[in-house]
């Protein structure tokens, strides 16, 4: 417990608030989810839009009370990575991902096939429905929440996180807090979408110990989630016209 000293004091602030964060996340998750199925007007927006203000107020905190402690934002991730193969392998790994969405969300539109596949993936991944847009407007709020999530949860896990724990700890155990409190923030998702955001929080977490900057990261995870909301407004849109094909078919 002594270590924990070591962290300036400035830093724990931000450190409770990404613990509140967690808390309130899942104790929350019940009122949500019952305000969603009872179909309440406006209830996913008001979601998205509470997670929008929780996500940038604690990131905020995390670069803010950084900076004041007497850090630098290169110190937080906002360096540019590694040079080398280790930048080489982040900057990949980055454009891969855009392409990958932009090929996914084509094949989506494209493929009747691809759209029936998925919404049976959807279906069977459970806790989805929480944060699953059904309208136009949540559509669109939902491509905010994409880009804001590839952003704030870079900087609150990987930059600020491993950053401030590891004055405190060795790196490796800071990194391990990191990836359970990114997969603890998706609890919501059940068991199926934890083993699915676990693997990416390693991934993420490896990276980000591999090239030192938080720049590929966030392109890296916001092209997963504009990839989800992509495929979420085609599959929706889409649902009818692919139900009358099928049956003419």
């Amino acid at each position: 417990m002594e270590n924990l000293f070591r962290i300036d004091a400035l830093l724990l602030l931000p450190l409770a608030a990404i613990a509140l964060q967690l808390i309130v996340g899942y104790a929350r998750e019940k009122h949500w989810k019952a305000k969603i199925a009872s179909g309440a007007e406006g209830a996913r927006l008001t979601l998205y839009n509470e997670t929008l203000i929780v996500l940038w107020t604690v990131a905020a905190l995390c670069v803010g009370f950084w900076m004041a402690s007497g850090r630098t934002l290169a110190d937080l991730g906002f360096a540019l990575p590694a040079s080398g193969w280790r930048g080489g392998i982040a900057w990949g790994l980055a454009a891969g991902s855009v392409i990958y969405m932009v090929w996914t969300v084509v094949q989506t539109a494209r493929s009747r096939k691809a759209r029936t596949s998925l919404r049976r993936q959807i279906a069977d991944m459970g806790g989805v429905e929480l944060i699953q847009p059904r309208r136009p407007a949540e559509h669109d709020r939902f491509v905010w929440l994409s880009i804001t999530a590839g952003i704030t949860e870079e900087i609150i896990f990987r930059g600020f996180l491993i950053g401030a724990l590891a004055l405190a700890l060795p790196l490796w155990a800071a990194a391990v807090i990191a990836v359970a409190a990114f997969t603890l923030g998706h609890l919501y998702q059940g068991p199926k979408g934890l083993v699915r955001v676990f693997g990416l929080s390693v991934l993420f977490t490896g990276l980000y110990l591999l090239c030192g900057s938080l720049w590929p990261l966030m392109i890296i995870h916001a092209a997963v989630d504009l990839t989800g909301a992509g495929v979420f407004r085609i599959v929706d849109a889409r649902q009818e016209a692919d139900r009358l094909a099928a049956e003419a078919a």
